[in-house]
């Protein structure tokens, strides 16, 4: 992250990771200036073969370390990017993706770009004091076996970045055979809505920092759950429900210190 020497700015970060899917994560960061104007600029990266530091005692380790992955596909379009590799030994193809959700109320500019081992989103925005930048970064990696068609791993890496959002902040998990909803939004995304498809019945759901909407796109009627409550959904009888304020997720301020010191989201 860039700012102009001598501009300090308060940065706060949110970490979200999930015991049961380990191949998936997001990432929140709020940045706003202290006291005056600052342009701010924010790069989120994907990082393949990555300079390591020289190992001591054994001299076959560099040589064993030096670009063990080979770059066979990449892209990035629209806040999202993916790039995949192979293993030059083992030939296991794997596939990291990622995807952002951006939050201003000031006027910003955006750029995704990649190459075969290294992917990057720059966002830059003028902020003045009470303004914030917010992205919120999914991350998803997935692997197979060499001779699996790369096509599907493409897919399931990104599908990792979707399930990150839905199960992360909206909550998304199923209980005793029916759908479970508990969201957590945070600030920097004002509105997060997803359909789901469950056993013949099209789920749609819409969160804001105040309430969840539930609605049956199509389908036999179906009882969900929202937190511990349940709920039925009828064709065209939509359910509006509270956020329960414990869920009202805000972010915590970065250590005394932190708002001056560089970074980047990684």
């Amino acid at each position: 992250m860039g700012v102009p020497a001598g501009r300090p700015v308060r940065v706060t970060s949110s970490r979200l990771v999930s015991l049961t899917q380990r191949a998936v994560a997001a990432i929140c960061y709020q940045v706003e200036p202290v006291d005056a104007a600052a342009r701010v600029v924010v790069q989120s990266e994907l990082v393949a073969n990555e300079q390591l530091p020289v190992p001591g005692g054994d001299p076959r380790r560099p040589a064993a370390l030096q670009a063990p992955l080979q770059g066979e596909e990449h892209f990035a379009a629209d806040g999202r990017a993916m790039l995949m590799h192979r293993t030059g030994r083992s030939d296991l193809r794997m596939a990291a993706a990622m995807d952002h959700r951006v939050a201003c109320a000031a006027d910003l500019s955006q750029q995704a770009e990649s190459w075969p081992d290294l992917a990057r989103l720059t966002v830059a925005a003028r902020l003045q004091p009470g303004q914030r930048l917010g992205i919120v970064k999914f991350a998803a990696f997935g692997w197979s076996g060499g001779h699996n068609a790369s096509d599907g791993l493409h897919i399931a890496a990104l599908a990792g970045s979707w399930m990150a959002l839905v199960a992360g902040f909206g909550g998304l998990r199923t209980h005793h055979g029916k759908l479970s909803f508990a969201p957590l939004l945070r600030e920097a995304l004002a509105r997060l809505a997803f359909a789901v498809r469950w056993r013949g019945r099209l789920v749609r759901a819409e969160v804001t920092a105040e309430s969840a909407s539930y609605a049956l796109g199509s389908g036999e009627p179906a009882s969900i759950r929202h937190y511990d409550e349940t709920v039925t959904l009828a064709s065209g009888q939509p359910r509006t429900l509270p956020i329960r304020p414990s869920r009202r997720c805000r972010g915590q301020p970065s250590p005394p210190g932190a708002s001056q010191r560089s970074g980047r989201p990684g």
